[in-house]
């Protein structure tokens, strides 16, 4: 691969559609150990998944990641019939622990998709050990998912909240996008659970869909800002928005009495 000294922003585009591909993992490696500049990584990957042969011991042992010192913001856009161990091995080649901001998009299809999301956060949040993979400099990060077909059975465990938000110790600004039938992140009891989201100042929670019947309880997040309040850090907490809950939202007067003009809530 040739330097690319003055390159700031790339997007890698990975799609097996129409015939199946053989992607050189090794190329790529090679490649990212070339982007000395790179400010802005994006990765958009369609129905990707590794060659038998990839997946040989040899193949797997893990080399040298590429250190993109000067990345600030890494993308990545998963959509349906991606293999989790592909987009591990992509994770396994890349050290983006300089990255300030990271978005994360996920679209899957759950007739088709094995694992879906939950398999994919694992991939990018997870070693193959089970260790977290820490980005210790994100400060804004955002998670979306969105479906082809309701599937309200499909998420019955929820996301994995828990295993995004160790990840990311020093998050300030946390945006999540989901489908209207998944549980919201237990903010609370993750932070109490794993010592995380000490930084968190804005959380915007939005619900994508038809409006759902089903009360989603926040009962966990006004226990997070009563502990805030009782801590004497409430203060330093600067925006909560939620938008597509049913309605009524519940703790709704409880949250406006707690943060004020701070709280807002869409339909």
């Amino acid at each position: 691969a040739l330097p690319c000294p003055s390159l700031k922003d790339l997007t890698i585009h990975i799609d097996e559609e129409p015939l199946p591909r053989r992607w050189d993992i090794n190329a790529l490696h090679n490649l990212l150990h070339c982007l000395d500049s790179i400010q802005m990584l994006t990765f958009k990957i369609w129905s990707a998944s590794l060659n038998p042969d990839d997946l040989l011991p040899q193949e797997l042992e893990v080399s040298r990641p590429a250190q993109l010192l000067c990345l600030k913001t890494l993308k990545l856009e998963i959509n349906t019939l991606t293999q989790d161990t592909f987009l591990r091995r992509i994770m396994e080649i890349i050290d983006a622990s300089s990255t300030v901001e990271m978005s994360i998009s996920m679209s899957y299809n759950c007739q088709v998709d094995i694992f879906g999301p939950n398999g994919w956060i694992s991939a990018i949040f997870e070693t193959r050990s089970g260790t977290i993979r820490t980005f210790p400099n994100v400060e804004t990060l955002e998670i979306v998912v969105n479906e082809d077909r309701l599937s309200e059975g499909f998420f019955y465990e929820g996301l994995h909240f828990d295993i995004i938000l160790r990840a990311v110790p020093k998050v300030r600004n946390l945006s999540i996008r989901i489908p209207n039938h998944i549980p919201p992140p237990t903010i609370e009891l993750i932070k109490r659970r794993c010592g995380c989201l000490k930084d968190l100042r804005t959380l915007h929670i939005k619900y994508l869909g038809a409006q759902n019947t089903v009360v989603i309880g926040l009962g966990d997040l006004q226990m997070y800002f009563n502990g805030l309040r009782n801590q004497g850090e409430l203060d330093y907490f600067e925006r909560l928005e939620l938008e597509g809950f049913p309605q009524p939202i519940t703790f709704k007067k409880e949250f406006e009495q707690l943060l004020g003009g701070r709280f807002v809530c869409r339909e």
